[in-house]
């Protein structure tokens, strides 16, 4: 006859009075303990696909507690625990064959947790451990920008010495730009703002895909792109010889991460179209005599830029042309649309044109398990009377709006496709939203459409 030790006596699991039910896939047994069995008072002892004893102390129910009053409130847990995961729930509490010990812990005294079967372990230290192991395997490619400015300064290429502003002190190649050890940017510093790849920057593409690596020329055409070894890639754009000389057309408007505000984008088209001056963001550096836009809260800051020359004295010949100047860039801005037009001496202030419809769209969609509070965002263009909706990759634009709480309180932050740290601290998803549109440059309001949810309740 089997038992099971108890701290007051035992339990006969093999008796004719344990009473066995099923209940959403779970063994329930239960069994009526007697005070001759050296129980103080009448109990009901319980069993969970055959588990009398979590850690050698018996299972039981309320002293007085009947069986049925017993299996009701084993069948409200079991209903709570479906549909969820823990790692710290035990296992018995599962459906059998749905779970596991993690192997990370099995056999530790403490510390011991579960996973999902043939799943990856949610626990927070073995998260935490798998992506520490992936970023060393990540660096373990060579695809980082120190390794990879090392790789091509021993191929004998030039390395471009610059100052602690970032500003170049020599000509040559830097590698920066880099995004979780997937890919590297790799410019030529210190030949002025080229319009193709300029310097070694041909040559330094032929020899990283000699030894293997995905190398793509960037949609400005001005700097090359680096991805890992059997990388992917964005799938276009990858470098060819007889391309090493042609000029990409830069759009303004492709969106890429940490891009200029739309506002910023749409402002300096507008200038070059209808003034004579020079956008020194897109022009020769060396000749500073023109505007420069910048992102001001809802609208843009428009500097005046010239060279030799800041707020010329009063009265003078040179303060006439820069007044003329400042009053080309407020009329331009004005015939754009744009309003609240301010200025002083050196800039001219304004707050872009909104459009009544949104041209944005954006797609939102709860993910994940259900404790993470997470949503995925996919952006696209909205569609017109004439065009369809037209989506962007989700690869390349888009991310996740994730609500962290501890101690403290709560907030949400937002992560762009490749995992960069956007913002954090908004207010509602809509403007985590809106902060991750206007992250990609992607032109503002954007209307929130919110799909179904997707969560994994395995």
């Amino acid at each position: 006859m089997a038992h099971t030790a108890g701290t007051r006596g035992e339990i006969d699991i093999e008796s004719s009075a344990v009473a066995r039910i099923e209940y959403e896939g779970l063994t329930i047994e239960t069994r009526p303990v007697a005070e001759d069995q050296g129980e103080e008072y009448p109990r009901v002892a319980y069993a969970l696909n055959g588990e009398w004893d979590v850690d050698g102390r018996p299972l039981y129910g309320m002293p007085g507690q009947s069986a049925e009053s017993v299996v009701s409130d084993l069948k409200r847990s079991i209903t709570q625990v479906d549909g969820t995961f823990s790692p710290y729930v035990r296992a018995h509490w599962y459906r059998p064959g749905t779970v596991e010990p993690c192997p990370r812990t099995k056999g530790a005294a403490y510390g011991q947790h579960i996973k999902p079967v043939g799943a990856v372990c949610p626990e927070l230290r073995c998260v935490k451990e798998a992506r520490v192991k992936a970023r060393r395997a990540a660096r373990a490619t060579g695809i980082t920008a120190s390794s990879m400015s090392n790789l091509l300064a021993r191929g004998g290429f030039t390395r471009a010495e610059l100052r602690s502003d970032g500003t170049p002190r020599s000509e040559g190649f830097s590698a920066e730009g880099e995004h979780h050890n997937r890919r590297v940017a790799i410019l030529w510093r210190g030949a002025g703002l080229a319009d193709s790849l300029a310097g070694e920057l041909p040559q330094i593409a032929e020899h990283l895909q000699s030894k293997g690596f995905r190398v793509e020329v960037a949609v400005s055409g001005r700097y090359l792109v680096v991805f890992a070894r059997g990388a992917a890639g964005t799938g276009d754009r990858e470098y060819a010889p007889s391309a090493a000389g042609a000029v990409v057309e830069e759009v303004a408007s492709v969106p890429a991460p940490n891009a200029q505000g739309w506002q910023v984008q749409f402002a300096r088209r507008e200038l070059a179209a209808r003034t004579d001056m020079v956008d020194v963001e897109t022009d020769d550096k060396d000749a500073l005599d023109g505007f420069q836009v910048l992102a001001d809260s809802q609208g843009v800051m428009v500097l005046r830029v010239q060279q030799g020359a800041r707020d010329p004295r009063k009265g003078t010949a040179a303060r006439e042309r820069w007044d003329a100047a400042l009053d080309q860039l407020e009329a331009a801005l004005a015939a754009a649309g744009f309003t609240h037009l301010s200025r002083n001496r050196v800039r001219v202030s304004a707050r872009a044109p909104r459009p009544q419809a949104p041209p944005t769209v954006a797609r939102v969609q709860a993910v994940g398990r259900p404790d993470e509070f997470a949503e995925r965002v996919r952006f696209a263009a909205a569609g017109t009377n004439n065009e369809p909706e037209r989506p962007y990759d989700p690869d390349q634009v888009g991310g996740d709006v994730i609500l962290h709480a501890n101690f403290a309180g709560a907030t949400l932050y937002v992560v762009d496709a490749a995992g960069t740290h956007v913002g954090r601290g908004y207010r509602d998803r809509g403007s985590a939203a809106e902060a991750l549109a206007d992250w990609y440059g992607l032109p503002l309001p954007i209307q929130i459409i919110q799909e179904p949810s997707k969560r994994d309740w395995t």
